[in-house]
């Protein structure tokens, strides 16, 4: 369809502004790849099981146990299994780079690459069974971590490590077409070609999450090396040097010598917002719904997980 709409403007005048949306599903569950995409990866041994699987053994924050409780995914996998759901997601991410392919082959058939403005990102990573965890839901980078590749006006070819979040793309957008940029007091609001002209200023970017699988919201603060996860009700944080660390083992909220970077990293959440606040307005409004659906036992008696595809369509 983006294909087809790229060449039916292909005859307007090049003076007329668009834009295109492109949203594509892929990669996403079912891991199920397309065959010729999945014999890409059908006899490499170097996309197998996960660093560290449930059956490992690690230490569990009280609340990953209970979001991994809640949902169960891994307790469906042997290790063959997992082996092949890699395999499959892989396959997915190279049909889904074939499909991109294929637009951005339109768009330069339409003489327009030049002076158009491309994001590409996405929503949310995937966990893969990293720590037994399946999908997004937590606070760790295969999760929270998304692509981001952005090319046009006011990009040159770079590299850039400068922390950010889908919240830039707004003023980033607003910047491309000339519109006034809606004022933040933080940096999550900073256009995407003032951070890449200037990678160097000290930034951090922020998450939270209050979805399903876990009795409390948490909130995620990155700055430079070090990742804050802040539990509401009261349970521990959690402190990774992601540099170091990058598979997120070691939890350094206990061990004295980063207590500085906990307080500063503590400092910058409050500063941002109030976690209570946040955690007393949503759980307002989820008991609110709660009773309008009929109260607990009931949706709990009724409650499916959601399919795709639905598995009774």
């Amino acid at each position: 369809a983006a294909c087809n709409w790229l060449r039916k403007i292909s005859n307007q005048s090049r003076q007329n502004p668009w834009v295109l949306f492109v949203s594509f599903v892929s990669p996403h569950y079912p891991l199920t790849a397309p065959e010729p995409f999945y014999k890409l990866y059908e006899h490499s041994d170097q996309l197998g099981r996960p660093m560290h699987s449930s059956t490992n053994g690690y230490a569990q924050h009280p609340m990953l146990k209970e979001i991994r409780d809640f949902w169960k995914y891994d307790e469906f996998f042997t290790d063959e299994l997992r082996i092949e759901a890699r395999k499959n997601y892989f396959g997915l991410i190279s049909f889904l780079d074939d499909n991109i392919r294929q637009v951005l082959r339109a768009l330069e058939a339409h003489n327009s690459s030049r002076d158009t403005l491309i994001l590409y990102t996405s929503d949310h990573g995937e966990m893969l069974g990293h720590l037994g965890f399946w999908a997004k839901s937590v606070m760790y980078e295969d999760s929270v971590g998304v692509p981001l590749i952005a090319t046009g006006s006011g990009f040159k070819r770079q590299r850039c490590d400068a922390p950010v979040s889908l919240t830039n793309i707004n003023n980033t957008v607003l910047e491309a077409i000339g519109i006034e940029r809606i004022a933040d007091t933080s940096c999550l609001d900073e256009s995407l070609q003032s951070v890449a002209s200037s990678p160097e200023v000290p930034r951090f970017t922020f998450s939270e999450y209050h979805d399903g699988g876990t009795p409390v919201g948490y909130f995620m603060i990155r700055e430079d090396d070090f990742k804050l996860v802040h539990y509401a009700g009261g349970h521990s944080p959690q402190l990774f040097n992601v540099r170091q660390d990058p598979w997120e083992i070691s939890d350094l909220a206990h061990n004295p010598a980063y207590t500085q970077q906990l307080n500063q990293l503590q400092k910058r959440l409050y500063t941002l917002l109030d976690p209570n606040t946040v955690i007393e307005d949503y759980t307002r409004d989820q008991v609110a719904l709660i009773e309008q659906l009929g109260g607990r036992e009931r949706i709990l008696a009724i409650s499916e997980f959601n399919h795709t595809p639905l598995s009774n369509p």
